[in-house]
């Protein structure tokens, strides 16, 4: 009877710690960990001038990867990152046709994931796709 209770006890015990590793590792939809380029291996003209939104919006999709939510700093940092994008865009200097399908596409789904916040409906794969954009514009930014 000692032994049955003993394993029913380490079975509570360690059952949540298995759950815990096992239903994060299982995760499929987070993308690979990415090594980040510098600022300077963007493009010159409006992929150089957002190369640091770009960068920085990378970090905030890593940190908070699978997360129920995001923290206030985190929140207004989307903010502030979308409104430098949408001001890069709407510049006619920085105007590059190429890049405006993938500026616009991100800065939607940076208004998603905002909204949604807002909203108390956040999903985690809202941040996943606002960074799927992220990754495309970022690609045809680099040198």
């Amino acid at each position: 009877m000692n032994v049955i209770l003993r394993a029913a006890a380490l079975v509570l015990c360690l059952g949540p710690v298995a759950c815990t590793a096992g239903c994060s590792a299982a995760d499929a939809g987070s993308p690979a960990p990415e090594k980040l380029p510098a600022a300077a291996d963007f493009r010159p003209g409006l992929c150089r001038s957002g190369a640091e939104p770009i960068l920085e919006l990378a970090r905030i999709a890593a940190r908070n990867d699978g997360a129920r939510t995001v923290s206030a700093k985190d929140r207004t940092a989307l903010g502030d990152r979308q409104r430098e994008l949408l001001a890069l865009g709407a510049d006619p200097a920085s105007a590059d046709a190429a890049l405006r399908a993938p500026l616009t596409d991100l800065t939607t789904a940076i208004g998603f994931v905002r909204i949604r916040l807002d909203g108390k409906t956040y999903e985690p794969m809202l941040l996943r796709d606002m960074d799927a954009a992220r990754r495309a514009l970022q690609s045809r930014c680099l040198l």
